[in-house]
């Protein structure tokens, strides 16, 4: 079942990257809200910001999500995916830094994630938010042809 999900999770993915590089090409970029991307498999949404609040439904590693708000170790979350928010303990996301100066740190971490087996989710993830921050020039350019090699590579795995 597992597999199963991390398959069409990478292939819904990858259609949303190609859009998005398409997109990108053809438009200016607008404002980015602040996201995240989680880290580990069955990451709880919660329905309050407690470890006893209702579990609304279990995340997979590379989902990104929305920040709405901080509340004590808690990051309040909004999932565009399942139209739904929540809350998520703030150590399993990992935080997206917004607009084009995020670009060199994102393509570092999909430089490291692209190494390890079983990243495969995170590394989609990755290159889906330089896809959402990046100029058709960067996308063009090496570092877009790298990235572009790297989302071939972790599709390839899955």
């Amino acid at each position: 079942m597992h597999a199963r999900h991390l398959i069409a999770h990478a292939a819904s993915l990858l259609g949303a990257c190609a859009a998005a590089v398409s997109l990108a090409l053809v438009l200016p970029t607008p404002a980015q809200a602040a996201s995240a991307l989680v880290l580990q498999d069955q990451t709880a949404l919660r329905a309050a910001p407690k470890d006893a609040a209702p579990l609304l439904t279990p995340l997979w590693r590379g989902e990104a999500l929305e920040l709405r708000g901080v509340k004590g170790d808690w990051l309040q979350v909004w999932d565009h995916g399942r139209e739904r928010g929540g809350f998520v303990r703030a150590q399993v996301l990992l935080s997206i830094p917004a607009g084009d100066a995020a670009l060199p740190e994102l393509l570092a971490q999909l430089r490291l994630v692209r190494q390890q087996a079983g990243a495969e989710a995170l590394g989609l993830g990755l290159a889906a938010a330089l896809i959402e921050r990046a100029d058709s020039d960067w996308l063009a350019g090496p570092e877009g042809a790298e990235m572009l090699d790297a989302l071939v590579q972790l599709q390839e795995r899955l």
